[in-house]
């Protein structure tokens, strides 16, 4: 659907096309065929002549577009203004990149939100909605979720109000609201974690939506190309492949053998979903088995774990592709994520005495099944969303079924294993005998629940990363409904079939980026 602006006329683009001269800005023209249709949103951050927000809906082979200087909220008390500019072409969905100065929007532009959108069902045809000036839509990104309004007011006695495209975006209460909600305390990339800054620095390491950060088609093609012994020029580092096609996995059921080639290419095209996990922290260096640290990469000191057991050691700081890669080459335990380190954020590397996850595995036991433990996480995750706690189970990492709750600064790691205690106390209770130590102790042989992982020093394998098993399981987040797919399994997706899941969006990233607290528990 057209914007507010008669000169789109019968081509909704023609608007856009005139304000741009496509020799000197990298922005997409719509002139080639477009994208797949579909029901996706995008919010940029654009930092233009001034910061603002660029939210858009896909609908009817554009995307109708607002500017939203303060950016869009979750805080159902604030109104943001919403300019209604002209419509984008479909593949402006994942731009990112400079606009070079004096052209039309000069500055640079990240992905900071994208994901699905649905219209009210109460409200009619969202077509009908938006020229009536009235748009109530459902959001469901890695940051933004929840019903959204957008609104033109109506004009003042003897005039309008604001100007002629002025809108108002709110967020209305609901479950996804979050009083003092602030975007600009999310300023990173959901395409390439990179922020503004990083994008304007270096504007031609470009993540499609197909690859990681600066992994290009031709160096995807040159990763075929490297004999053993061999280096691999990416993403401005230089990876050694001493031996590519070796089996570093073997096969399993359906899955094929797996060599250090099929993960380091895994790896590449799914670094746009691993990196936002690792940030200051990913794996220590006991797990390292071939290669000292290349050049320009920073380790910081393990501290060791409260029982003693696990060794004090080297984390690896991933803050480039290039590094992720490396990990990828050398590690034979998978990337993992240590858990007092979370998110890309400077420092936080010095807050390895506070908990930044609850980590809670579902295993079957000798007399229950997989359907017994999606059973018992979907009942866990009705208690998370009781508690006002976002969070998301993870198929493929180990157990059965790993639930994952990502946790803002704040509480120590004794408090997050009590609040992890008392919420699975009240699950068992619910469930009886099908939990394992249920009912007083009687039971054995039901489904296992363990929080060790909840501990200072502990590590769990990062998500979308492979797990050094047969077959190459990936450690991959699901929504909750998804617990109710026959087709599921602890194994559902390995390194060979992932495919098309990298494009959905991540149930995990909302929850990471919340920065959210655990309740107080009361005695």
């Amino acid at each position: 659907m057209a914007g507010d602006q008669a000169a789109d006329g019968p081509d909704p683009l023609a608007r856009y096309r005139a304000m741009r001269d496509f020799d000197a800005t990298p922005e997409p023209s719509g002139e080639g065929p477009p994208p797949d249709p579909g029901n996706r949103f995008v919010v940029q951050r654009h930092r233009a002549t001034r910061l603002h927000y660029d939210v858009r809906l896909e609908l009817d082979g554009v995307l109708v577009s607002w500017a939203v200087p303060k950016g869009p909220t979750l805080d159902p008390s604030v109104r943001r203004l919403a300019v209604h500019v002209e419509d984008h072409p479909l593949d402006y969905y994942d731009f990112e990149g400079v606009i070079p100065g004096g052209e039309y929007g000069g500055g640079d532009v990240i992905v900071w939100d994208w994901g699905t959108w649905a219209p009210a069902e109460d409200k009619g045809d969202p077509r009908d909605a938006l020229a009536g000036g009235d748009l109530h839509v459902d959001l469901h990104g890695e940051k933004l979720a929840g019903r959204f309004v957008f609104v033109r007011p109506r004009p003042k006695r003897g005039g309008r109000r604001g100007g002629p495209n002025d809108w108002l975006l709110l967020h209305k209460h609901d479950d996804h609201a979050i009083e003092g909600w602030d975007p600009e305390e999310y300023p990173r990339s959901v395409k390439s974690g990179r922020t503004n800054d990083e994008v304007a620095a270096d504007p031609d390491a470009i993540w499609s939506s197909t690859h990681g950060p600066g992994v290009s088609d031709d160096e995807l093609a040159a990763l075929d190309d490297v004999d053993p012994g061999g280096v691999w020029e990416v993403a401005g580092g230089e990876i050694a492949l001493d031996d590519p096609d070796a089996e570093v996995l073997p096969a399993a059921g359906d899955a094929a053998t797996v060599t250090r080639r099929d993960i380091v290419r895994h790896v590449a095209v799914a670094a746009r979903r691993i990196l936002p996990y690792l940030g200051d922290g990913a794996v220590l260096a006991d797990h390292l088995s071939r290669a000292d640290l290349p050049e320009g990469m920073r380790t910081v000191n393990a501290r060791r774990r409260a029982d003693g057991d696990a060794p004090a050691g080297e984390i690896v700081v991933v803050d480039r592709v290039a590094t992720l890669l490396w990990l990828a080459a050398c590690s034979d335990d998978g990337i993992r994520h240590v858990l007092g380190d979370r998110g890309a954020g400077a420092g936080r590397t010095r807050a390895r005495d506070r908990a930044r996850w609850v980590v809670i595995d579902l295993d079957a036991g000798d007399d229950t099944t997989f359907a017994d433990v999606a059973a018992v996480a979907r009942l866990l995750g009705t208690a998370l969303g009781h508690q006002g706690i976002d969070g998301a189970p993870v198929i493929g990492a180990g157990p059965d079924v790993q639930v994952r709750v990502p946790l803002g600064p704040g509480p120590s790691f004794d408090q997050a294993s009590q609040w992890a205690h008392s919420t699975i106390g009240a699950v068992a209770g619910a469930l009886g005998d099908l939990v394992e130590g249920a009912s007083g102790g009687s039971r054995t042989g039901g489904v296992r629940i363990d929080t060790s992982a909840t501990a200072p020093g502990a590590s769990i394998l990062a998500p979308f990363a492979v797990r050094h098993v047969a077959g190459g399981p990936v450690a991959v987040p699901i929504a909750w409904d998804e617990l109710d797919d026959p087709d599921l399994g602890p194994d559902r997706w390995t390194v060979a079939d992932l495919g098309d899941r990298l494009d959905l969006a991540d149930p995990l990233a909302a929850a990471l980026a919340a920065d959210q607290q655990l309740p107080v528990l009361t005695s």
